[in-house]
């Protein structure tokens, strides 16, 4: 089991003031993780007027070794240099802008489709 706690920044909007907490099984599962929400991340940078090209990800990460001692590491991950991230950069507001709605339109839809209740 791994925690990790994330802060999303660019070279315009400073890091968040609190940052994110997940907890995964594996190394593996945040780097899935990671890549899976390249649009949720970057919208975080969008809406605070950042610039999407130079979002960066602030990553703590520590991982429980045994009940005395832990593995921890800090880094900081240039979104331009993840492979799910690069079409992205490239765009436009306007095209980033029309790409987020969709994708915020399309979520609504989904939970409204396969809500349990």
């Amino acid at each position: 089991m791994i925690k990790v706690s994330l802060n999303i920044a660019s070279a315009t909007s400073p890091m968040n003031l609190v940052p994110m907490f997940f907890e995964f099984e594996t190394p593996r599962d945040f780097t899935n993780f990671i890549r899976e929400s390249a649009i949720d991340i970057l919208s975080w940078t969008f809406t605070s007027y950042g610039q999407v090209n130079n979002t960066r990800l602030g990553v703590y990460i520590k991982e429980d070794i045994d009940k005395d001692g832990y593995w921890d590491w800090s880094f900081v991950i240039k979104c331009k240099n993840i492979r799910e991230f690069k079409p992205y950069m490239k765009m436009d507001f306007n095209e980033f802008s029309s790409l987020l709605e969709a994708h915020e339109r399309d979520k609504k839809i989904k939970d409204i489709l396969y809500d349990e209740n």
